[in-house]
């Protein structure tokens, strides 16, 4: 049985580290000395069944990652390595800093560039605050942000614009603004 699990494995399998701090996407990305920065550079690559790609512990990736599957008998697989919490596949961007805020009214703040790792325009489909705290209100017109929380997310212009007492970035202590995408397609 061990000469007919060796038969089956593909000799030609690759694992791939996926690293944000340390990597490059002009890596090979077959060692952990020279890891692969990002989604993006996962979702390009040519990988074939029985490859595996990890992504460093600790660390927050963002995009929209596409996994191939490989075959019956040799999955591609996804996972981690290193020490430390799960890494974290997010859909979302963060717009914590008050740098990230401009006022675009009495009590109205806009934060711009609203888009996909890829660079497409996308609707925010919520925000969140303060590491799950609490969840903003969307409203389907630029009129009614009128309460503290409430958005309106406007595609055209990649921009949302959110009700606020102070500036968003000072008022919260993290806010992430989930995209209306599936982090996982398949």
């Amino acid at each position: 049985t061990i000469l007919t699990a060796l038969l089956c494995m593909n000799l030609f399998a690759s694992t791939y580290y996926v690293d944000i701090a340390s990597g490059s996407d002009g890596n090979d990305g077959n060692t952990t000395s020279a890891p692969w920065k990002t989604i993006a550079q996962v979702n390009s690559a040519n990988l074939v069944p029985g490859d595996s790609v990890l992504f460093a512990r600790g660390q927050t990736f963002r995009g929209n990652l596409v996994p191939k599957s490989g075959t019956a008998s040799a999955n591609i697989c996804y996972g981690a390595y290193g020490t430390g919490p799960k890494p974290l596949l997010l859909g979302s961007i963060s717009r914590k800093l008050s740098s990230d805020w401009v006022i675009a009214g009495k009590n109205l703040w806009m934060t711009s560039n609203i888009v996909t790792e890829e660079n497409v325009a996308v609707d925010a489909g919520n925000i969140i605050f303060n590491n799950e705290l609490s969840v903003g209100w969307k409203v389907s017109a630029l009129n009614l942000v009128n309460s503290q929380g409430k958005f309106y997310s406007d595609v055209a212009a990649n921009t949302v614009t959110m009700y606020s007492e102070g500036n968003p970035g000072s008022v919260y202590s993290d806010i992430e603004i989930a995209l209306g995408q599936h982090v996982i397609n398949e």
